[in-house]
């Protein structure tokens, strides 16, 4: 009895945070931290809830989650202590306080403990921290001192391969180092994992433009993308960025219709090819194709249950001016939808985009 109400609160979790309807109802942040069973087990739990609703700035109970009292929540354990870490590194990175201060690089890294996983993730975080250019013990990380920092372990070496191909796809460089395409190539482990991360790595080299040996070309991709799992998905959302950034696939310019029919037809499938409309629908100028109304988008995001991605979505209409049901949305509608499912740091940043966008259409009016 215990093992299914645990199973049933992780799947509320998981609904909430995807922004998904969970029995075709919209959860509340509060129903999803009741739902757990009263258990010292569910302290983790709790404790990686509140951290997700501290970072999303939702709150609970009616009083916003302060990031003290997400370090209190999780349980002094081994894996309450690797995500304790992984909260201050998030902190650290997005710039949030604790106790009143900024949370330094030296004390994540200090936070992480002596485990295969948290030697992992603290590989992980000195990649960003070498990324982001900031400072660890008062000098720079270094591309090699963060390869030299991923453990020897499966998952060490396909989190190493990743990196690599993320110094060599990105412009500028990170410190100016950028590793030989051979290099990138050979570290990828022959798994599946790494095959279908070597599939990205090409699609990333496709879309920037950069050579692999020679130009890499879309078809080149799929083929990529055929030797890993979920290929089927990861074709269609390829096709649909070649579509989008109007990047011929064999020669061809991609129509809508030809991403649409991509999709696999499940429930991934169809949130993502959901996710392809809003982009068209949003597109100016216009695809060459099939028309896509955001009524079209709206009905997609209603029957894949994604509550957030609908919200989003009709915050960008509302935004550009585009209307649904022949009616234009207010920003007062969106606002109350933000603040239905607790997501209220992005229901702020609607607002603070709203009155930019206002701005620039006065400052335009009086030129």
């Amino acid at each position: 009895m215990s093992l299914l109400l645990f199973e049933r609160t992780d799947n509320k979790v998981e609904c909430y945070l995807r922004g998904l309807l969970w029995n075709d109802l919209q959860l509340t942040p509060d129903e999803v931290v009741n739902a757990f069973p009263d258990s010292p087990k569910s302290k983790l739990g709790i404790a990686r809830f509140k951290a997700n609703c501290c970072i999303r700035g939702t709150p609970l109970n009616g009083q916003k989650v302060s990031t003290e009292a997400v370090v209190e929540a999780f349980p002094d354990s081994t894996e309450g202590k690797e995500r304790l870490a992984l909260f201050k590194a998030h902190c650290c990175l997005k710039k949030m306080p604790l106790h009143g201060q900024e949370v330094s690089t030296e004390a994540v890294v200090e936070a992480f403990p002596n485990t295969p996983k948290g030697k992992l993730e603290m590989a992980l975080f000195k990649a960003q921290c070498c990324l982001k250019e900031l400072l660890l013990h008062g000098r720079q990380v270094s591309p090699e001192a963060v390869i030299e920092a991923f453990p020897d372990s499966p998952e060490g070496k396909l989190e190493k391969a990743i990196f690599k191909a993320q110094c060599y796809l990105r412009e500028p460089p990170p410190h100016g180092w950028r590793p030989s395409l051979k290099a990138v190539l050979e570290t990828f482990p022959d798994t599946p994992e790494g095959k279908l991360e070597l599939a990205f790595f090409k699609q990333g080299c496709c879309l920037r433009g950069l050579p692999l040996g020679n130009r890499v070309l879309p078809h080149m991709v799929t083929w990529a993308f055929r030797n890993s799992p979920a290929s089927q998905l990861e074709i269609a959302r390829f096709i649909g960025q070649c579509c989008l950034r109007r990047i011929p696939f064999r020669g061809q310019q991609l129509r809508t219709g030809d991403v649409l029919s991509a999709f696999p037809n499940s429930a991934k499938g169809k949130l993502a090819m959901a996710h392809f409309k809003a982009a068209c629908c949003l597109r100016q100028p216009p695809l060459t194709g099939q028309e896509i109304t955001p009524d079209d988008v709206v009905r997609d995001y209603t029957a894949a249950k994604a509550i957030l991605a609908l919200v989003r979505f009709k915050a960008e209409c509302c935004l550009n001016g585009l209307p649904l049901n022949r009616q234009a949305i207010s920003a007062d509608e969106v606002g109350r939808d933000y603040e239905r499912g607790g997501w209220l740091a992005e229901r702020d940043d609607f607002y603070i985009r709203l009155k930019w966008k206002k701005s620039q259409l006065n400052n335009n009016h009086l030129a």
